[in-house]
């Protein structure tokens, strides 16, 4: 199984794609099954409510650090009292759904949430076990980049579908701006299979925040609270501005369907260099591979000193098993 782990700059924290929440760590509350279902409620409701600031109006009142605390104690909530776990959880959806009007499409695969524990102990026992398990650790370090994550799907070399990721089963469909994002490949080079699903991150570049008028006068930038939020608002506009739209990249992350591409492709790494062969803007100089946990530690403390310099509002660095 992959796993995918992810410190954050400001806080170093755990996190792992998994289709189910993992075990957490801290220990059930001592609390009666009512007040659990109370808190609970709560819990979800505020959630549900924080997703919608988020993901629709683009306009959050928290931190990611305070969303967390929330999403961790009704984690373990749930964990500790499982009869009241439902399957419209915000623990078992990602994001937050559209309401109508938008085409919805349905994804690859399920584009899961990510499940973190804010104990930094937790990285290396669970480095540790992979490592016993393979009898080797090898790691990809690249950017946990800050943007809006897509699914782009090729038929015969062709870009035919673009989605947003939505609430992790279905995601808008967003081809006819992704098709004008100056970066992304409508048709694929070189040698490839017939269908190709690549996921990946979609920002503002963060230099353009220097240049006078794309913000204030064209794009807006008081309309958004973060330049994540203004590469969401753009791409999900049915008019996007111009100027805002030439400030959007890709950052990509993901060959889903890697075992179609032949057997070649026996590690993420392979997967890049392949999508980079196919035109995809992949960089290397922001992809290291490494096998201790030390070595994870200093790119993280690098990033921490550099991320002002990147390209690209960055939360943290993700490692790949």
């Amino acid at each position: 199984m992959k796993f995918v782990y992810t410190f954050t700059l400001l806080l170093l924290s755990l996190i792992f794609c998994h289709s189910v929440p993992p075990s957490s760590a801290g220990s059930c509350p001592e609390v009666s099954s009512n007040a659990a279902m109370q808190r609970i409620k709560i819990l979800r409701d505020d959630i549900h409510s924080h997703n919608k600031r988020y993901y629709q109006e683009m306009r959050p009142v928290i931190s990611d650090a305070e969303y967390d605390r929330l999403l961790a104690e009704l984690m373990l909530l749930e964990e500790c009292f499982p009869v009241f776990a439902t399957d419209d959880s915000p623990t078992r959806t990602v994001g937050s759904a559209v309401g109508d009007g938008p085409l919805m499409v349905r994804h690859e695969r399920p584009m899961l949430s990510l499940s973190s524990s804010t104990d930094p102990k937790a990285v290396e026992v669970l480095l540790r076990k992979v490592a016993a398990k393979s009898g080797e650790l090898v790691l990809l370090v690249q950017p946990k980049v800050d943007g809006l994550p897509v699914e782009l799907i090729y038929q015969a070399g062709r870009l035919v579908t673009a989605t947003t990721r939505g609430d992790g089963r279905s995601g808008v469909d967003v081809t006819a701006t992704i098709l004008q994002v100056r970066d992304i490949p409508r048709t694929l080079s070189g040698s490839f299979p017939p269908r190709v699903v690549v996921r990946g991150e979609i920002y503002a570049d963060r230099q353009l925040e220097e240049n006078t008028g794309v913000f204030d006068a064209s794009v807006g930038m008081e309309h958004y609270a973060t330049l994540r939020h203004l590469a969401a608002g753009t791409l999900q506009s049915r008019n996007p501005d111009p100027d805002a739209l030439a400030a959007l990249r890709l950052f990509p992350f993901e060959l889903v369907n890697a075992e179609q591409a032949g057997d070649g492709v026996s590690s993420d790494l392979a997967s890049l260099r392949l999508m980079a062969d196919w035109g995809f803007p992949v960089v290397f100089e922001q992809t290291r591979q490494v096998t201790s946990l030390d070595e994870v530690k200093v790119i993280y403390r690098d990033s921490l000193a550099n991320r002002d310099r990147q390209p690209f509002a960055m939360d943290g660095i993700v490692v790949k098993v």
